[in-house]
């Protein structure tokens, strides 16, 4: 009866750490991160608010992929800027079942990888509001880096759209 009890306490205990842990990881999280959107959502979201889209291909175990995220996109100045400017999506490129529609074509993220002729990852791939290609910019990069690029991104968009 004693071994029991010492089971119970342990797996109310490990229990409550786990729910604690994901409570205040959802709570830091919330208000202030990135909102990422399936790229299908993403298409329909560009078009309607007029936005460049941001495709970040990344995979679990890509260690330059955590740096991106962490590093660059979790800057505060670029975060904002990603947030105002942009719609964005992440794809994970190991995913071959997935389907996505996209020009009445079916898509896996390793297809639309292939596509945009990445060979390696982290990458990120620029569509302007209408989904067509403008511009992939393959490795980690500092959060110095992507601001003037992110900048540059949308301002070329922008000529491109004004010369319409």
């Amino acid at each position: 009866m004693n071994n029991t009890f010492l089971k119970l306490f342990a797996l109310t205990a490990l229990s409550l750490f786990f729910a604690l842990s994901f409570t205040s990881c959802a709570d830091k999280s919330s208000p202030n991160s990135l909102k990422w959107h399936g790229f299908e959502k993403a298409i329909k979201l560009a078009k309607k608010e007029n936005k460049p889209i941001m495709v970040d291909f990344y995979a679990d175990w890509c260690g330059w992929c955590q740096e991106l995220d962490e590093k660059t996109f979790n800057a505060p100045e670029i975060k904002e800027y990603l947030k105002e400017n942009f719609i964005l999506v992440k794809l994970n490129a190991d995913n071959r079942l997935r389907s996505i529609k996209f020009r009445e074509q079916l898509f896996s993220p390793f297809d639309l990888l292939n596509a945009y002729g990445i060979t390696g990852l982290p990458a990120v791939v620029f569509l302007d509001p209408n989904g067509d290609f403008v511009h992939m910019q393959p490795g980690f990069q500092p959060k110095q880096f992507y601001s003037h690029l992110l900048k540059d991104v949308k301002e070329a968009i922008e000529k491109v759209q004004n010369n319409r």
